[in-house]
């Protein structure tokens, strides 16, 4: 049986001349042509970028002395930045079982409570979550020394039982409770 012969390739070189066609005197380069003339980039929906979670911040005020039930302690967590997007909510847990209280404004004023303690500073895990427009999170706290008067170490507080320091909060994303150091 005779072989077939084989194909010749979608470009080749047999030069075959158009009637009457001006600029174009070959079809065989008008035919390597034609692939990249219907390779046009369409205008069609590319992913949306992923999500980039937004980063909390904050400082307070004052810093020392903040006395238990009486000092109001201004918060600002204008420093927290969401680079793709806006801060939606500011979500604040101050860890002296106070509610949580959640705002759209980076600014908060919090009275931390009073409690039946007395002669001690009691350290306070403030934590800060700002939620960004997207619905991520990102997360920030620090520790926040509060007084409950007597002052510790004040005459009032001379007693065997001497002044010390308490940890109560959100430690390392755990709740602590009220106990020594």
């Amino acid at each position: 049986m005779k072989n077939a012969p084989a194909p010749k390739p979608f470009c080749h070189s047999e030069r075959v001349r158009l009637a009457g066609a001006r600029g174009i005197r070959n079809l065989s380069a008008l035919l390597c042509l034609l692939p990249l003339l219907l390779v046009v980039p369409g205008c069609e929906d590319l992913p949306a970028a992923p999500n980039i979670p937004p980063t909390a911040s904050f400082i307070y005020n004052p810093v020392s002395p903040i006395i238990a039930g009486d000092t109001a302690v201004s918060f600002n967590a204008v420093g927290s930045r969401d680079s793709d997007g806006s801060i939606a909510s500011y979500n604040w847990s101050f860890g002296d079982g106070t509610p949580e209280q959640s705002t759209t404004s980076p600014t908060l004023v919090h009275v931390f409570a009073d409690t039946p303690v007395r002669c001690v500073d009691v350290i306070y895990a403030v934590l800060l979550t700002v939620v960004d427009d997207k619905g991520d999170s990102g997360s920030a706290s620090q520790q926040v020394k509060v007084t409950e008067v007597p002052v510790a170490g004040s005459a009032a507080c001379r007693l065997p039982s001497a002044q010390s320091t308490w940890a109560f909060g959100l430690l390392s994303g755990r709740a602590a409770g009220l106990s020594p150091p």
